[in-house]
């Protein structure tokens, strides 16, 4: 008979994926690397930048400064800011894989307004992972974490990801005290709420607008898989009729996302 060995979460490889608008990125990229760092592991970025930039949070801004009345109006980068991005990212953050985010099958949505902000957002994600995917692949080798980080968003306390990690590491995977699941790969993500003094020292994060989430295995690999049936693909027949699956709310764009992350 063969010794059998219980089964716990060992973290080694953690992989970063950013993804998104660069927006205020120059803010807050101090603030990120400083706020991944962690002892006896080993932690990777991987990172897809979008060519243009949208401020749906700020439209007063929008209208007097740029005469934008539209606030889901893309806005193009310029070749000179593009390059100033991709350089900062670089630069501060050394990903092992980098890409621009191309726009061109963007537009075959556009007819289907209450969808396209969605897709987008599940397509950065997923160009982001697959990066990430490209990497292991190439170098026979597979993170044991993966985290989800947008550009312009910080995460506050400046120990939450320091405690978190530490908190799960060497957990037993079956244990129903601490993650009830038969595997290793699992996903759990913590709401980023806007900031606001009643919310300190609660569980909430309150700094930003936005999801933190973890996948640890596969988790998120498996999650790409889901999210595709949700981004354009930019393939087109003569004999069949554009359609959307709509399995999933589209009010708001981090319910869609929980949503999938629970299934």
């Amino acid at each position: 008979m063969s010794m059998q060995h219980e089964s716990i979460i060992d973290i080694k490889n953690i992989a970063i994926c950013m993804y998104g608008q660069y927006r205020t990125g120059d803010a807050c990229l101090e603030y990120i690397k400083k706020f991944y760092q962690a002892k006896n592991v080993n932690i990777d970025f991987f990172c897809s930048v979008k060519e243009y930039e949208t401020a749906y949070t700020r439209p007063e801004y929008n209208k007097n400064t740029l005469g934008i009345t539209d606030h889901l109006t893309q806005r193009p980068l310029d070749k000179t800011a593009i390059e100033y991005q991709s350089n900062q990212i670089k630069t501060h953050y050394r990903p092992k894989k980098f890409e621009v985010y191309k726009t061109r099958n963007e537009s075959i949505l556009l007819d289907m307004k209450q969808s396209i902000l969605h897709s987008k957002v599940l397509s950065a994600w997923a160009e982001s992972i697959m990066l990430k995917q490209q990497y292991e692949a190439e170098n026979n080798m597979t993170y044991d974490l993966v985290i989800m980080q947008r550009y312009d968003v910080i995460v506050w306390p400046s120990f939450a990801f320091e405690k978190v990690l530490y908190g799960i590491q060497g957990l037993r995977v079956g244990n129903p005290s601490t993650i009830p699941t038969p595997d290793k790969n699992i996903m759990f993500f913590d709401q980023i709420g806007a900031f606001r003094p009643e919310q300190i020292g609660s569980f909430m994060y309150p700094n930003g607008q936005d999801l933190w989430v973890w996948g640890l295995g596969n988790s998120l690999d498996v999650w790409v898989y889901e999210a595709l049936q949700h981004i354009p693909s930019g393939l087109s027949s003569n004999y069949t009729t554009k359609q959307y699956n709509y399995a999933y709310p589209h009010y708001d764009t981090h319910e869609m996302l929980a949503c999938i992350c629970i299934k």
